[in-house]
């Protein structure tokens, strides 16, 4: 999740350093998911998130401090502190084989992934999933990952973003089936 809509920050606020875990989805569609995720961030973390609503850019924003997961997650993972560049899922990770990605890909998809119907030549609704995003690094090695998977994509550049496509009800029941979505809006 982090990977996708998720930031760390270490922010000067009088005189002292705020450690901030953030994650950010649209205040209609992601709600229900933001408050399950709250709950596992108590469950996992022992840490009270809190979500900030902004209601006029239909946002929201699911925020907790926790300094030690942040240095943690920066010097072991290399996940960035502040701007995320150069995205991608650390070798640690990346190494462990699908049957552990497979969660990381799950939290991009819940994030900036979508699923939809588009409309065959002969007017018959077609399950399509697809993931967009500005990470080049890490859209090669989710679609790689996918196809050592025997997952059938299509992986082309869309503007300055990379974006990877699932089509039809055979691709939608194996993404279902062994990666998933935790996002009710999926669901």
């Amino acid at each position: 999740i982090l990977l996708g809509d998720g930031w760390l920050s270490k922010l000067n606020y009088k005189n002292k350093d705020v450690w901030i875990v953030g994650i950010s989805g649209n205040m209609s569609l992601d709600l229900k998911f933001f408050y399950s995720l709250k709950e596992k961030i108590k469950k996992l973390f022992n840490r009270n998130a809190y979500l900030k609503r902004r209601p006029k850019f239909n946002s929201i924003e699911l925020i907790f401090g926790y300094k030690e997961l942040i240095k943690w997650l920066n010097k072991e993972l290399k996940f960035p502190i502040g701007q995320k560049v150069n995205l991608e899922i650390n070798k640690k990770i990346y190494d462990l084989g699908f049957k552990k990605v497979k969660y990381v890909i799950r939290g991009i998809f819940d994030t900036d992934g979508s699923f939809y119907f588009d409309k065959t030549p002969v007017g018959r609704p077609y399950p399509c999933i697809s993931i967009k995003m500005k990470a080049p690094i890490l859209m090669k090695q989710i679609k790689d990952l996918l196809l050592t998977q025997e997952f059938r994509l299509t992986y082309q550049n869309v503007g300055d973003q990379q974006q990877i496509k699932l089509k039809g009800s055979k691709q939608l029941k194996k993404w279902m089936t062994e990666i998933g979505s935790s996002n009710n809006r999926h669901l």
